[in-house]
């Protein structure tokens, strides 16, 4: 799977997560869905690129909405960038209080292309970022180490009650990546008497896990094609599989074939004969007949 570094230190935690749909934060009425990550960070915090890629669109000279101000949904991210990656992927940084890229111009992974700030419609100073591929928003928690892991260390995502989704690694630390509403998200830390609680309970939901998902059984298809009903003989239709023949051929082979075996060789040479003597007799007659 493709995997984003992180956008932002990972000192920055996740005020918000990827949600379906949730109330506007910053007012305007309405529920919308919040298709990425809220890294709070005080403004003039560095932006990075998450990986290599190039710009395919920024904004610029936007400045903080006043809370309850309806807007477009364009104006609501203020400044931004959006850079395009490999393989259709795409990422979305809003907000921003600086940018310092341009369209058209490639980066490269940890490359900074802006300063966090609080620009569109916000209610503080933060970083809202999104992983697209192609028109599809993603997770950006299943498809970025926000926090340092290693690029190839294994998860698995599991589902909880209540709308909440989990990640969760071969060394027990579990990620909320997916609430009904988008808050609560991030790492829990066994540290937190209260996290702890929760990590508890999270792991008797759904169950401890190693690092080896268990092997699904191979599925076979049977690529034989199925045969072709062939009529069976009976007593009645003992001809039922022999093939179809015309009555001059049925004749010849029931009465013609079986007969010659028994013609004698001194008769074909008479036979012959008479066919030959027949044949000269009519041309002399046709010549006689002819005008001289």
């Amino acid at each position: 799977m493709f995997r984003f570094d992180s956008p932002i230190p990972s000192s920055a935690s996740i005020s918000s997560g990827f949600a379906v749909a949730r109330p506007s934060p910053a007012g305007g009425g309405g529920v919308r869905a919040h298709q990425g990550l809220d890294f709070r960070a005080p403004i003039g915090t560095p932006v990075v690129a998450a990986a290599d890629g190039i710009v395919a669109r920024t904004e610029t000279g936007r400045v903080n909405i006043p809370k309850g101000r309806k807007v477009s949904s364009s104006e609501r991210a203020g400044n931004l960038v959006t850079l395009g990656h490999p393989d259709g992927w795409s990422t979305r940084h809003y907000h921003l209080s600086r940018v310092d890229v341009r369209p058209g111009q490639s980066v490269r992974q940890g490359q900074q292309i802006g300063l966090t700030g609080n620009s569109g419609s916000v209610n503080g100073p933060h970083l809202h970022f999104e992983t697209w591929q192609s028109a599809t928003p993603q997770n950006p928690l299943l498809v970025t180490n926000v926090y340092d892991d290693d690029p190839d260390a294994s998860f698995r995502v599991a589902t909880g009650e209540g709308g909440y989704v989990y990640r969760q690694w071969a060394d027990g630390q579990i990620d909320v990546i997916e609430s009904p509403d988008g808050s609560s998200m991030g790492r829990l830390s066994p540290e937190d008497p209260k996290e702890a609680r929760a990590l508890v309970a999270i792991r008797d939901e759904i169950g401890p896990w190693d690092g080896d998902p268990t092997p699904e059984a191979p599925v076979f298809v049977d690529a034989t094609p199925a045969p072709i009903p062939v009529p069976t003989p009976s007593p009645d239709r003992p001809d039922v599989l022999a093939p179809r023949r015309s009555p001059l051929l049925a004749l010849v082979t029931r009465d013609v074939l079986p007969a010659l075996p028994k013609i004698s060789t001194s008769a074909l040479a008479l036979f012959g004969l008479s066919v030959l003597g027949t044949t000269i007799g009519l041309i002399v007659a046709d010549n006689l007949r002819r005008p001289g």
